[in-house]
């Protein structure tokens, strides 16, 4: 059953909508309104050509299925196959742009790569995807609160990174260097005064 849903204007200057056919598009933005209220549907080129393009029969289930692997590509819906040996599909950024009113329950499966519940860690087996772990560096430890990591440059407080090489670039090439519109002593605040030098 199609929904009412939302396009908003900003899918008209998407670089990602735009990386894609304008078939592969009017399919995405057809799959909104053919999406449950979780952005599920089945991954069927047929059924969706049966609903999207039915008074466009010379765009096959053939060329859905274009459209769709395009989609993937472009990163805006995610293919997975379910236990139960079905294909389907999310959008990906539904949460993002569809808000539902009372939304109702899918009776679709969740997707295991990005629909994945809290504490649960998907099977790669199960679902063919594998993602690389995050690297530990930079991990935080509760022991580790109150320190601070050194400046990598360290110097005044104050110092922005980078501009002694520019000030000095500056005058070599014109031999003068105007009067500083900010006191070097204090952090650039825009208008405001530095109280204090």
């Amino acid at each position: 059953m199609a929904r009412i849903r939302t396009i908003k204007p900003e899918a008209f200057v998407s670089e990602s909508l735009a990386a894609v056919s304008l078939t592969a598009e009017r399919t995405f933005l057809g799959l909104l309104t053919q999406a449950d209220d979780q952005g599920r549907h089945r991954d069927h080129a047929a059924i969706i050509a049966g609903q999207l393009w039915v008074l466009r029969p010379e765009h096959t289930p053939s060329d859905v299925e274009t459209d769709l692997a395009q989609l993937a590509d472009a990163g805006l819906i995610c293919r997975y196959k379910a236990p139960d040996h079905k294909r389907y599909l999310h959008i990906v950024t539904w949460g993002l742009h569809q808000k539902i009113n009372r939304p109702s329950k899918s009776r679709l499966p969740a997707c295991p790569h990005h629909e994945v519940p809290a504490g649960v860690t998907p099977n790669p087996a199960e679902t063919g995807f594998t993602e690389p772990s995050l690297p530990s560096h930079g991990a935080l430890r509760e022991d580790t609160r109150g320190m601070r990591e050194p400046a990598a440059n360290p110097g005044t407080a104050c110092e922005t990174a980078g501009q002694d090489g520019f000030i000095e670039d500056f005058i070599r090439t014109h031999g003068v260097l105007p009067e500083p519109s900010v006191n070097p002593h204090c952090p650039d605040l825009g208008p405001r005064a530095c109280i204090g030098s």
